[in-house]
């Protein structure tokens, strides 16, 4: 079987014989970084992103923070949607709503952000 590798930061665990789950365990991030990144990126902080306004630029952001916790963070959507002050199928359509251009340029930037953490 082999022997159980326990990860400092998630505190889950991770048989190496497995395997199975290995990019899930190495690229986790915490939410302050999360929401670092994004205020970094966007301009906008995570208090702003709790409020209910529609405007393409707070979406955009939003769907950011989504899609950061969705590739790094082992979050439930119902987490994901209380640290927005949202439901968790707002949550859903916001990870598989169409990438604008302007998301798509704060996503390249994240990456290069997040390359750096690692």
């Amino acid at each position: 079987m082999g022997s159980v590798i326990q990860f400092p930061k998630c505190g889950t665990k991770y048989n190496p014989a497995n395997g199975k789950y290995w990019d899930v365990y190495c690229r986790e991030l915490e939410v302050k970084q999360i929401e670092k990144i994004v205020h970094y990126v966007s301009g906008y902080k995570l208090q702003s992103l709790r409020r209910h306004n529609r405007r393409v630029e707070y979406v955009d952001a939003r769907q950011l923070f989504v899609l950061l916790c969705v590739r790094h963070t082992t979050f439930s959507y119902p987490t994901m949607g209380k640290i927005l002050a949202r439901d968790h199928t707002s949550i859903m359509h916001l990870e598989k709503r169409k990438k604008s251009t302007q998301l798509k340029a704060m996503l390249r930037e994240s990456k290069n952000i997040i390359k750096y953490l690692y």
